[in-house]
């Protein structure tokens, strides 16, 4: 009895120190994770001192190396392409995806350069084994570039090659703009027809190497051509891309072909262009809130391709494209209380603040673009409070080292 007695205890004491070892792995983790998390959360820019990847980057007291530096120091092979933070994210209800938008542009001496850069972006994201999707927000063309075919067809092509699902909401400069004689002065109706056929040939579906069903808006007969409006749902979150693109949503003249239109005297093919789809972007984004609503959603996130102009005035034309747009979705943020985002690109900075001054629940994030080519993290935790957090993943192969 005695014997048994003392192999049980040995084997409580043994017991007991693993456990206690086990507690202080854990703890010692859970410590080092969190301060990973404090840098990796943070609004990274190029002179902090955590530059997107967890590492302390010694600056020198000249600022003309910096960026050099930064370069060497993401470059390590501890770093590239990879994030110094190895915690699994919501291992249990999160997931991550990829926001990207406003590329590839190309510049006036180069589309090799800036379309080698976009692939660089597309690779870190292949590369990123916690990835679930690609969002691109639109304008995947320069606005001083031709719309033909070829260009638009290559861009189809480029994207084509993410290994997750993607998707895509039109932007400006490759339907909207297309007027302008740099880009070839096309009708831009036309070259909207012409988005839709080689982005969204199969309604219903993403595009990207491992394409998944959303519902399509088209699927009401009342707005049977907006393919690209889409909702899916992730983890009780819902999902949506309602067509908004800059140059005041449409309401910008297409002089390039008509000398005569103008913004007081629309002419009748962009005015009715702009109040259809108009019509249909707003019973989109009643439907999202709704479809949160039914699903009792941990949170909606709204993807545009146009920065709706939170600065300037209801009263001014350069934001009359957007105001009925952003008055429901001040009403129904309202309404909702939980978590909203509002994505988009245009203006080509990384940003994220809350611009709607009575709704702490709404957050706008809007993505590198054109010259700074990078790209967003968001992660996405279904369970926590905020929901969203997002982190800016800076590209080594793609920052200037000549600035």
């Amino acid at each position: 009895m005695n014997h048994s007695s003392n192999k049980l205890s040995r084997y409580v004491l043994l017991f007991g120190s693993v456990f206690a070892c086990i507690l202080t792995v854990n703890f010692i983790s859970f410590k080092a994770n969190a301060k990973a998390d404090e840098c990796e959360l943070q609004s990274v820019q190029f002179t902090d001192k955590c530059v997107g990847q967890n590492q302390d980057i010694n600056l020198s007291s000249n600022p003309t190396n910096t960026n050099s530096q930064i370069v060497q120091q993401l470059k390590s092979d501890k770093n590239k392409g990879k994030s110094g933070n190895k915690r699994h994210y919501g291992r249990k209800s999160g997931f991550s995806f990829a926001l990207v938008g406003d590329l590839p542009y190309a510049t006036a001496d180069s589309e090799e350069v800036p379309v080698k850069k976009f692939d660089n972006v597309i690779k870190e994201i292949n590369n990123d084994d916690k990835i679930r999707f690609t969002v691109h927000v639109g304008d995947i063309k320069s606005g001083g570039k031709t719309c033909d075919d070829q260009r638009i067809t290559a861009r189809y092509n480029q994207l084509q090659t993410l290994r997750q699902a993607l998707i895509y909401t039109p932007g400006d400069n490759e339907w909207t703009d297309c007027h302008r004689e740099s880009n070839g002065k096309f009708n831009p109706i036309e070259r909207l027809d012409f988005i839709r056929k080689i982005f969204f040939s199969k309604p219903g579906f993403t595009l990207g190497q491992r394409p998944f069903k959303v519902e399509t808006q088209s699927s009401n007969p009342t707005f049977k051509k907006y393919v690209e409006n889409v909702i899916f749902e992730r983890r009780k979150i819902v999902f949506s891309t309602i067509h908004v693109v800059g140059s005041n949503n449409n309401l910008a003249p297409w002089s390039g072909i008509d000398s005569n239109d103008s913004f007081e005297n629309p002419r009748a093919d962009r005015k009715e262009e702009f109040d259809q789809r108009l019509e249909a972007a707003l019973n989109w984004l009643d439907k999202t809130f709704d479809r949160a609503q039914e699903i009792d959603a941990k949170g909606v996130f709204v993807i545009i391709h146009a920065n709706p102009r939170f600065d300037l005035e209801s009263e001014e034309n350069g934001r009359a494209g957007f105001n009925a747009f952003l008055t429901k979705l001040q009403e129904r943020t309202l309404q909702y209380k939980k978590p909203v985002i509002l994505a988009h690109g245009d203006f080509h900075e990384y940003l994220v603040d809350k611009p709607f001054a009575n709704l702490p629940n709404f957050t706008r994030v809007q993505t590198f673009g054109s010259s700074q080519v990078h790209w967003i993290k968001v992660n996405v935790e279904p369970k926590s409070g905020h929901v969203f957090s997002f982190i800016q993943k800076i590209v080594p192969e793609n920052v200037d080292t000549d600035s």
